[in-house]
């Protein structure tokens, strides 16, 4: 498998992420451990939007990282977009009495550093 082909794995498998609850939690699948969610609850004292938050991001330009091509902001743009969107309808039909955001902040960095681009996801309310 060529390094694009490993790419479009990796980004369909991120795009395509499903979501469980977990003690009281959204959490994306595969993307914690028993071991760090409880080292997230103290570290953020239990506040589960900044837990969730944490846990539930990707920096996007990472998926491009690997393809050993020159990263174009506009690819890392779209690509963010699709997954903010693809996750933000997979947690609305997985969990409609959840009111969860999922960000994705497409304003470049004054450094142009692309590393920072990142989508994540979050339930907005108080518990």
């Amino acid at each position: 498998m060529n390094m694009r082909d490993l790419w479009k794995e990796e980004f369909s498998r991120i795009r395509d992420a499903g979501f469980s609850e977990v003690d009281g939690f959204i959490l994306r699948d595969g993307a914690w451990t028993e071991e760090s969610l409880q080292e997230w609850r103290e570290v953020w004292a239990g506040n589960s939007a900044k837990i969730e938050a944490l846990i539930n991001h990707v920096h996007v330009a990472r998926l491009f990282w690997q393809s050993g091509e020159d990263l174009d902001a506009r690819d890392v743009i779209v690509a963010g977009k699709l997954i903010q969107q693809s996750w933000a309808e997979t947690l609305r039909d997985q969990h409609p009495d959840k009111n969860i955001v999922v960000e994705f902040d497409e304003s470049l960095p004054d450094d142009g550093w692309l590393g920072d681009l990142q989508v994540t996801a979050y339930v907005e309310e108080d518990r």
